[in-house]
């Protein structure tokens, strides 16, 4: 049982997952009330002259008590960062592998003593109308943003690291020890950081002739051929008119800081945009992901090709671990460490704890002069006081 002692109130919390802290008078000596939380207390302080009490726990709440009347004054939630699995770990499903289970137990309780019916033709795999110009704002929406993110590249610093994947937006790189590249333990961690470039922050696909094809012919017939020495079909009619990246070598920079800031909003509109779109359409069309690996295919089930580079797993004969996808397997959102002064002192590593995080796109552009959308402001810790110092770290419970 762990105690806390503040001014004339005691708080006490037992290590049991079934039970609430509460609090006794030291005056007294007697029990005054409970603080009842949605989940286990995890962290707490005292504040506003020990009257009140700050508390925050696994359901991601932080709750803001009066001591006086034993009432929750405010209660914000905070989200945790996302969890980076390595090649050795298997993603968690989006629906736990026992509601499977009941649910495929239900529909096979339903089917008793019911003729067996014929499998309906394919459905997902049909054109829907209402969802063709759903699939040009999206295609358009992602062009923008990497029209938009060229530029904003030329104004906004943003740094990778050569031996991993890791990006930061500022004007240096972060000091912490995550790098997991070639000869990181002889670095001890630290990152070699270079300039990053868009394929860093988005990652853009190939375009026609960069890489090799598969082309299925017949069941067990494939060819290796290049798109390149296919013959080009008539180009088919678009409902919308759908817009062209930008060539590199005509990427102009903004000239000052109202079109940087317009640019910015822009561009955090076709972002929100383009993952919206894409929600909408992985609703009526399945997309899968290997719990492995990043690979991703959309359909029903997942293909058979032997590709997946994971370590050891399905027999280790490269078979991929299908599951159901979620938005951030289609469009991974590649959080980076949010800086929240560019100005001010950098970030320390012994403050890692203070600091919040934010999508790479929205960082930039959070830079760039855009206000922060309402969705990131918790992982971002906006609300969170960054010590000064170290000593002043140690001192929060």
């Amino acid at each position: 049982m762990a105690v806390f002692l503040s001014g004339k109130v005691a708080v006490f919390f037992p290590h049991r997952v079934n039970l609430n802290p509460g609090l006794s008078s030291l005056d007294s000596l007697k029990f005054i009330g409970t603080l009842k939380m949605n989940g286990i207390v995890r962290y707490l302080r005292f504040a506003n002259d020990s009257q009140q009490l700050l508390t925050s726990g696994s359901d991601g709440w932080i709750y803001r008590w009066d001591l006086r009347t034993i009432t929750c004054i405010h209660g914000a939630v905070y989200e945790d960062f996302p969890r980076h699995y390595s090649k050795r770990e298997k993603k968690p499903f989006p629906v736990p592998v026992l509601e499977l289970r009941r649910r495929a137990r239900e529909r096979t309780k339903n089917r008793n003593n019911q003729p067996r019916r014929p499998i309906p033709p394919p459905k997902r795999g049909l054109l829907v109308k209402h969802l063709i110009p759903v699939a040009y704002d999206v295609l358009n929406a992602r062009i923008t943003l990497i029209n938009n993110l060229k530029k904003l590249l030329k104004v906004v610093p943003v740094h990778a690291c050569v031996s991993c994947t890791e990006i930061h937006v500022g004007p240096v790189g972060h000091p912490f020890k995550s790098c997991k590249g070639p000869n990181a333990s002889l670095r001890k961690g630290l990152h070699e950081w270079t300039s990053a470039a868009l394929e860093d922050i988005f990652q853009n696909f190939p375009q026609k002739g960069e890489e090799s094809r598969i082309v299925g012919i017949a069941k067990r017939e494939f060819v290796d051929t290049d798109e390149s020495e296919l013959p080009d079909p008539g180009p088919p009619v678009p409902l919308k008119p759908i817009l062209t990246e930008i060539p590199d070598s005509e990427i102009v920079a903004p000239s000052d800081k109202e079109e940087i800031v317009l640019l910015a909003e822009e561009t955090l509109q076709a972002w929100e945009k383009m993952r919206t779109g894409a929600l909408k359409l992985m609703k009526m069309y399945q997309v899968r992901v290997c719990g492995y690996c990043p690979e991703v295919h959309v359909g029903p089930s997942g293909h058979k090709a032997q590709n997946c580079g994971a370590f050891k797993h399905q027999q280790w004969n490269g078979q991929h671990g299908w599951q159901a996808a979620v938005l951030d397997d289609l469009i991974p959102p590649r959080y980076v460490w949010h800086v929240p002064d560019v100005n001010g002192p950098p970030l320390q590593r012994e403050l890692r704890s203070f600091y919040g995080q934010a999508p790479a796109v929205v960082e930039i552009c959070v830079k760039a002069g855009a206000a922060v959308p309402d969705q990131y402001k918790s992982t971002m810790r906006l609300d969170i006081g960054i010590p000064s110092s170290v000593k002043e770290a140690e001192m929060v419970v």
